[in-house]
């Protein structure tokens, strides 16, 4: 069997107006899904441009139609991607068993890494002290500066006083 291309546009706004508002563009991709598995007849795997196409405006305002290029392979699973763009497979890493775990753990390698982390998490922590000590000498110094001129305002007015209590006895 040897792989099958369309390209479809699919009508959305039929499926999606049937929702209430804070549902639609999760129906739409259902519609999506549906619209390729009738056609087409597989599982339905969506691409990232065709999914950020129709969340882009939010789960409210998904569009009205798109224009779909699907790619069936020999093992019946449907490709869908964004027109003009090509699927890309998500990229997992295999797991580790629990062998290779302990392996990491007599071997150190994993202990250099938690070395290399807790090394890095500690100097964020440092400068991260290092800026609040700053901050709060700044504010002392701020908090200084505006009690020395209150001060000096309040022996100005002093001085006023006293020199008008002058002015009038004489």
């Amino acid at each position: 069997m040897a792989e099958l291309k369309r390209t479809y546009i699919i009508p959305l706004r039929k499926e999606w107006m049937n929702v209430p508002t804070y549902q639609r563009a999760k129906r739409a991709a259902k519609a999506v899904r549906a619209y390729l598995t009738r056609h087409m007849k597989g599982d339905v795997k969506l691409g990232r441009h065709l999914n950020m196409l129709i969340w882009e405006r939010g789960i409210k305002h998904p569009p009205h139609h798109v224009k779909v290029d699907a790619i069936r392979d020999d093992k019946n699973v449907i490709k869908a991607e964004l027109s003009g763009f090509v699927y890309e497979e998500k990229k997992v890493e295999p797991e580790k068993g629990k062998i290779q775990e302990t392996l990491d753990l007599l071997t150190g390698k994993k202990g250099e890494k938690k070395e290399e982390i807790t090394g890095k998490t500690e100097a964020k922590k440092e400068e991260k002290k290092e800026e609040k000590t700053e901050k709060k000498e700044d504010i002392s110094a701020q908090k200084e500066g505006i009690e020395k001129e209150e001060k000096q305002t309040k022996e100005k007015q002093k001085a006023d006083k006293t020199a008008k209590k002058t002015k009038a006895d004489a």
